[in-house]
């Protein structure tokens, strides 16, 4: 299925990447980690994605097949989500989320290469989800 919608992401032509997305009902999420020590906390934020550009920026960033997601987005089947870490060495893409909104579910929370989320991006997750009245699915 991942190589299929990555081929299929690949045939977008010029005018496609300019595509931009409803904005989703759901807000910008920001929460702040505070750490022992100066200039050590953590600074998390979770945003839309409204754009197939941004879609392949992050695709390209996080090593994986967000682009592929394209009519979703655009039909409002999916909305994506960039969550990043901002720390005092710079901003550090974290996870890449799926959200069905009809359903209100998160559905995929994928790292760099399609990794699973750590127990601390699942904390900032679940905190966004409760924030939004979402429901994380099991397999997050």
């Amino acid at each position: 299925r991942s190589r299929r919608r990555r081929k299929r992401a690949m045939g977008h032509s010029t005018r496609q990447i300019d595509r931009r997305y409803a904005r989703s009902p759901l807000r910008v999420f920001s929460h702040v980690v505070r750490r022992k020590y100066p200039l050590s906390d953590l600074y998390w934020t979770i945003r839309q994605l409204r754009s197939f550009r941004q879609l392949c920026d992050e695709g390209e960033a996080m090593q994986h097949c967000v682009a592929s997601y394209d009519d979703e987005c655009h039909t409002g089947t999916s909305s994506i989500w960039s969550m990043r870490c901002h720390d005092v060495e710079g901003n550090h893409r974290r996870l890449t989320v799926e959200v069905l909104p009809r359903r209100g579910l998160i559905n995929e929370a994928l790292g760099f290469d399609n990794r699973q989320a750590t127990s601390e991006e699942r904390e900032i997750l679940q905190r966004w989800a409760k924030s939004e009245r979402l429901k994380l699915a099991p397999w997050i």
